[in-house]
């Protein structure tokens, strides 16, 4: 109750303020309530079913110059009959809080054209390799013309270790740091081009490396295509993880079009992971591979040191009607196991703001008992 008296205090004292000094503060945001079935995912050869929620309310504040600050708070974000009582508070990570704020970071342009934020912010690069990631971060954007956009930006990876102290005096400074360039360019001819340049140096386990990813797209008859690769060096890799066991270099390729045809929308995929790599585990995906779709996630697209993984995939979004549309997807994974998942979701416009989507998916698997899961989801963005 503490919490849910604070954070109302929070937003007066916010409205007050803005109120004085007329500068805006706009609040959205997303909410949605959830109920899940799954059998052989969450116990092996047998079924359950859960429930869970969540409230969102992004805040965004601007000031009169153009400074602005952004965050976002989560409220009762869980699974029912855990951990979601505000009278009891056992947890000591987010995820046992029924109130916390998973990002906030100030920003003021200095220029017209440069822009210099700081905080703990979103990081967003490409679904496939990396999405809505939080970082503590400063960065520095210019944008040079309307399609041409380029910056760069510092990531704390850790402050401090063990060793720097001795008792309560600090001996020594070993800190882990990310240092990247990116340039995001539009040419004459509708072409997208963006280059990704990270180095990652940690004086905790004295060792840099390098990683990147690049991704362009273009028009293609009625659609787009759209190609990327990523690479993360071994060195880079073990720096970020303060680990000296990554032997292999890691790359991700992805080739994808999708376009329109009339009421339809399909998507055809191919792509492929080696030594190691993985696709963003939280936001590339389908229903019952990868976890874009859903919470099931019941196989992951990476793969393993030493090993390749290749997939395709085949999805199209048939739009019925004004509110209603039916997605279809068949996608095949050729791993150290390999995978076919068939699935459909089939979503209903309620209201402006409102939809519900049920889904349902069967995942073959090679050397394990086959899945199947389904999901029915209330989604409300305001």
């Amino acid at each position: 109750m503490k919490k849910v008296i604070v954070t109302a205090a929070a937003f007066m004292m916010v409205a007050g303020v803005a109120s004085v000094a007329s500068a805006t503060v706009d609040l959205s945001g997303n909410a949605r309530a959830r109920m899940f079935y799954t059998d052989n995912i969450k116990i092996s050869d047998d079924s359950e079913s859960h429930y869970d929620s969540r409230v969102r309310v992004n805040v965004e504040a601007k000031s009169n110059g153009g400074a602005f600050a952004k965050a976002r708070i989560r409220m009762i974000d869980g699974a029912f009959g855990m951990d979601n009582d505000p009278r009891v508070q056992t947890g000591t990570d987010n995820s046992k809080e029924n109130i916390y704020v998973d990002y906030a970071w100030v920003g003021v342009p200095l220029t017209s054209n440069l822009t210099l934020e700081a905080g703990y912010m979103v990081a967003s690069w490409s679904h496939y390799f990396g999405w809505d990631a939080r970082k503590d971060r400063v960065k520095l954007t210019y944008k040079a013309s309307k399609s041409l956009v380029m910056g760069g930006y510092m990531d704390k990876i850790s402050e401090n270790d063990a060793n720097d102290f001795v008792g309560s005096t600090m001996v020594d400074d070993n800190d882990a740091n990310l240092y990247a360039y990116f340039v995001k360019n539009t040419l004459a001819n509708g072409t997208k081009v963006a280059l990704l340049l990270n180095y990652v140096n940690s004086d905790v386990n004295d060792t840099d490396g390098f990683l990147g990813d690049l991704n362009v797209s273009t028009k293609v008859g009625d659609g787009t295509l759209y190609g990327e690769i990523g690479y993360k060096s071994s060195d880079s890799l073990n720096a970020l993880k303060n680990v000296t066991t990554v032997s292999d270099d890691q790359i991700g390729v992805l080739v994808s079009w999708n376009g329109a045809m009339g009421s339809m929308k399909p998507t055809v995929m191919v792509g492929m992971a080696k030594d190691g790599f993985a696709a963003d585990p939280e936001d590339f995906g389908w229903f019952m591979i990868g976890n874009s779709a859903s919470a099931i996630a019941a196989a992951k697209l990476n793969s393993v040191a030493g090993d390749e993984t290749y997939f395709g995939a085949f999805s199209n979004t048939f739009k019925m009607s004004e509110k209603t549309s039916l997605t279809g997807n068949l996608v095949y994974v050729d791993a150290v196991n390999h995978l076919v998942e068939v699935s459909a979701s089939y979503a209903y416009a309620v209201s402006d703001g409102a939809t519900i989507t049920m889904s349902a998916g069967y995942l073959d698997r090679e050397n394990s008992s086959n899945a199947t899961a389904a999901l029915v989801s209330l989604d409300i963005t305001y």
